[in-house]
C-alpha cells in the first residue's frame, strides 16, 4: 500500500484522480483473493491513507479559513451608506444583518458600495412590482 501512495504521489495533479480511481478498482477487485493476513494488511494501510487524506482535507481547509477576506473595493461608513439607500442610520443598523451587509472594520461599521447598489437595485424592482 505504501508503494501506491508513493505512486499516486509522485503523478501530475491532472493524472492523479484518474490513477487513484483505478487503484481503488484494483484493491477491491483483489479483496477476495487476499488470505486473513493480506486482508489485515491492506485493511491497515488503507486506515493509513484515509488518515492521510483526511488531513489533507483539513489543512486545505484551514489554509482556506486564514486567507483573509478581501477588502471591500469601497468601503461605506453607516452614514454613507444609509444616506444612499434613503434610509436612517438607525434602520440599518438593525437591518444590516437580516440584508447580509456590513462589517465591523475595527470599532467602525462599514458597507461595501456594492451591497448598497445591489439593495438599490432590488429595491427599485420591488417598487415597480408594487405600481
Amino acid at each position: 500500500m505504501r508503494g501506491i501512495v508513493r505512486a499516486v504521489n509522485a503523478l501530475p495533479t491532472s493524472d492523479l484522480q484518474a490513477r487513484a480511481a483505478r487503484l481503488v478498482d484494483e484493491l477491491e477487485a483483489a479483496v477476495g483473493s487476499l488470505d486473513l493476513a493480506a486482508a489485515l494488511e491492506v485493511r491497515a494501510a488503507v486506515a493509513r491513507l484515509d488518515q492521510a487524506i483526511v488531513s489533507r482535507v483539513l489543512i486545505a481547509a484551514l489554509e482556506a479559513a486564514r486567507k483573509p477576506a478581501p477588502p471591500p473595493a469601497a468601503a461605506l461608513t453607516l452614514e454613507e451608506a444609509a444616506g444612499r439607500m434613503g434610509k436612517s442610520k438607525s434602520w440599518l443598523y438593525h437591518e444590516r444583518k437580516r440584508l447580509g451587509m456590513g462589517h465591523k472594520v475595527g470599532g467602525s461599521l462599514r458597507f461595501a458600495a456594492v451591497d448598497v447598489e445591489r439593495y438599490l437595485r432590488f429595491a427599485a424592482t420591488r417598487k415597480g412590482r408594487a405600481s
